[in-house]
């Protein structure tokens, strides 16, 4: 429940291109059981898209901004807009 309280912020505390939480019973097959904590388990995957050269998570969505082609999408909102708003993280 801590953990998704954190929503898509997770993926910063964790310093990831994306992370989401289950319910422990639906966990995919390849997810490990944690030796620290119970009652979690993890599974890793490679990150689709594209390494944005600036933020360094992998998106769908780097250089789709013609103006910033180079770029993702979250980080033109922080160079040329209003920028992202976080929460927690």
């Amino acid at each position: 429940a801590k953990l998704t309280a954190l929503g898509d912020e997770l993926r910063f505390v964790l310093l990831t291109s994306g992370a989401t939480v289950a319910d422990y019973n639906d966990a995919p097959a390849d997810a490990q059981q944690s030796e620290v904590l119970k009652g979690l388990k993890v599974a890793l995957s490679k990150a689709e898209g594209e390494k944005c050269p600036r933020c360094w998570h992998y998106t769908q969505d780097v250089g789709k901004v013609a103006e910033h082609a180079e770029i993702c999408g979250r980080c033109v909102s922080n160079v040329a807009g209003d920028g992202e708003k976080r929460k927690f993280a």
